[in-house]
């Protein structure tokens, strides 16, 4: 359910949290997502950053050139300005990956407990974009979930947490995928993984010039999978940092979702 009016909450003397319902939907994602949008074309004065998640909007601002309750009322602005939401731009990104192996320890498993053939396993999450909803946890490290809705690859998450995940891999709990941008814990399964950065610190890779991290909420991403020669030349080519991804500028059309009842 998306509230009529937002909650707004203190976190801290300079986090304001806008929240718009109670539900984690394509539709109150996207409505988070348009937020932040038109926050930052607003360019309000104090404000510092901003972390979108599935339902809500974390606004950190300077509170010696803004008070939260001034801070509110710009947001109220927004919220108003919103309208009928139909469209939001959303850009289609490819990744190469490689599925199964000694870096996806856990794909045979997964294909398994769907009860289909790793063969089928792939097609079915690699066949159709997914949607990057949130970004976090760590540095870069996305959520992304499948647009699709005849067919869903489910992981069992860990019942006691990996203390180490490798820098690249692919995990996937429920119908949730992510991709660890640096080695961390986890207990996600760990499906496959993938050649290329998608968090760049020092920012040396042709496509991390304007921003250390790629992914950002709104996108969608088509998993292309690999085949070890391939896996080995993109390596070689992210080491020359010469490795340009496929970005292709767009917009996602909520109200087809919608109306297909996909949200």
């Amino acid at each position: 359910m998306i509230y009529q009016q937002p909650r707004y909450m203190a976190a801290g003397d300079q986090f304001l949290v806008m929240e718009i319902g109670t539900d984690m939907s394509l539709f109150s994602n996207c409505t988070v997502i348009e937020l932040d949008r038109l926050l930052k074309e607003a360019s309000v004065k104090g404000v510092l950053n901003t972390v979108s998640t599935w339902r809500s909007l974390m606004i950190q601002y300077d509170n010696a050139q803004i008070a939260f309750a001034d801070l509110q009322k710009e947001m109220e602005k927004l919220w108003l300005s919103l309208g009928e939401l139909s469209r939001i731009p959303s850009r289609i990104i490819e990744i190469p990956i490689q599925y199964g192996g000694k870096r996806g320890p856990d794909f045979a498993r997964t294909a398994e407990y769907n009860q289909v053939s790793e063969k089928e396993a792939i097609e079915i999450h690699s066949g159709e974009l997914q949607w990057v909803g949130v970004v976090g946890f760590v540095p870069g490290h996305p959520f992304i979930k499948p647009l699709r809705q005849d067919k869903k690859l489910h992981g069992q998450i860990y019942s006691s947490p990996r203390t180490y995940t490798p820098e690249g891999t692919v995990g996937l709990g429920g119908v949730t995928t992510t991709v660890y941008t640096v080695p961390t814990s986890g207990g996600y399964q760990m499906i496959a993984y993938i050649p290329v950065p998608l968090y760049d610190p020092f920012q040396l890779q042709p496509d991390f010039q304007k921003t250390a991290l790629l992914l950002l909420p709104g996108d969608r991403i088509r998993f292309r999978p690999i085949d070890g020669e391939e896996f080995d030349a993109i390596t070689q080519q992210v080491r020359e940092r010469k490795y340009k991804f496929s970005i292709q500028e767009g917009v996602f059309d909520i109200a087809s979702y919608v109306k297909g009842g996909k949200a």
